[in-house]
């Protein structure tokens, strides 16, 4: 039998919210889509879109009871937020189609963008009747990037994936190979966006009393790194003894 952990009490008092939930909408069973295009509050400086479903309407939308929601666009996670209940529902990066129940009794509520990048679209369903619960099986679309036999000489910028190209990356593996060094040498490995933003950067130096080298210097896994404008893989330094550097990674874009 489980046991009760020690805790505090909340001690607030409860306070009672009559329930919408199973209440007929006056209007009948209806919806309202949205598509959000990211582009344009990123233009305004702004990640948060505003949406009141009687803004303009000429046909009334009296209650909220759910959402369905398809984020397989987005490489954001993405939070609802109902003001009037506190309530946030929070839907993750590349979700596809998810219905959900809403408990509020506004028509107005928030959808915030924690990390969107232009190119990010989301799409929604709001719902003035309860939805039925649905199972979607998650896909992932994955695309691969890779590089190879890039001269391992210190001064090297290489595009990986298009500067054309939003997205996220997942995993990314990186290697050299070199032969012993006649001299000291110090370089600067780094997998760069196309703003600046360094996603990885991995050193490589030796001297002539060590041998030569084949292997990764950077492995990452189940990553979720957003990048924008393609990815470069950008080399510096000097007096590196020749040999090859190589760099894949996995990607998803919206």
């Amino acid at each position: 039998m489980a046991k009760t952990p020690a805790a505090m009490s909340l001690g607030a008092t409860p306070v009672m919210v009559s329930s919408i939930m199973f209440r007929a909408p006056k209007e009948g069973p209806n919806s309202v889509n949205y598509v959000i295009d990211w582009s344009r509050p990123i233009a305004r400086n702004v990640t948060a879109v505003s949406i009141n479903m009687q803004n303009g309407a000429t046909l009334e939308f009296s209650q909220i009871c759910g959402l369905i929601v398809d984020n397989s666009n987005c490489g954001s996670d993405l939070d609802f937020i109902f003001p009037d209940t506190d309530v946030t529902i929070s839907i993750p990066a590349y979700a596809p189609y998810t219905c959900l129940q809403v408990n509020t009794r506004q028509v107005q509520f928030v959808v915030n963008g924690l990390a969107i990048l232009p190119g990010d679209v989301t799409s929604f369903s709001v719902l003035n009747y309860p939805p039925t619960p649905v199972a979607v099986p998650i896909t992932t679309q994955q695309q691969v990037a890779a590089v190879s036999n890039i001269a391992f000489n210190g001064a090297t910028v290489t595009q990986m994936i298009p500067n054309t190209v939003n997205g996220t990356l997942q995993n990314l593996n990186v290697s050299v190979a070199f032969t012993k060094p006649a001299a000291a040498f110090n370089n600067l490995v780094v997998v760069r966006d196309g703003t600046g933003k360094g996603l990885w950067a991995g050193n490589v130096a030796a001297d002539s009393t060590m041998p030569g080298f084949t292997g990764l210097i950077g492995d990452l896994q189940g990553v979720s790194l957003r990048f924008r404008n393609g990815l470069e893989l950008v080399q510096t330094g000097g007096g590196a003894p020749g040999g090859t550097l190589n760099a894949m990674g996995y990607y998803l874009t919206p």
